[in-house]
């Protein structure tokens, strides 16, 4: 699990360091190549076999606070990952692939907003 995490965080810097890149250079090959990079890290992710599901981190309130940001990226990494790649095939391709990244930045988006809301309505009625 922690290297298919690795591999997928380094593919969304990877992402967003392209598609921040101002440059005249960066032709639309570049991002076509960023859209596949992102779905292929993607379906390596999903098929990867699955490794420890829980991390323990004790009673220590560093290492409590410390987990915090990585509990984030554990759940937002294939969403940005999918968000970065769909818009990396918006500037990267032209007419029906611009819907298709389009889509993909949606689903991105809307797994992005669940992976925060949901767990806080869980938590939130739990305890009723």
């Amino acid at each position: 699990m922690k290297t298919r995490l690795a591999v997928l965080t380094l593919v969304a810097l990877v992402l967003g360091v392209l598609l921040s890149w101002k440059n005249s250079e960066v032709t639309p090959g570049f991002y076509r190549f960023g859209f596949f990079l992102g779905l292929a890290a993607l379906v390596a992710w999903l098929l990867s076999p699955g490794g420890q599901m829980f991390i323990r981190i004790g009673r220590n309130p560093w290492k409590r606070i410390a987990f915090i940001p990585i509990g984030f990226i554990i759940a937002a990494a294939p969403f940005i990952v999918l968000m970065e790649a769909g818009f990396a095939g918006y500037r990267g391709f032209a007419a029906f692939m611009r819907y298709v990244s389009l889509a993909l930045v949606t689903i991105g988006l809307l797994g992005l907003l669940s992976s925060f809301v949901i767990p806080y309505f869980l938590r939130r009625h739990s305890t009723r």
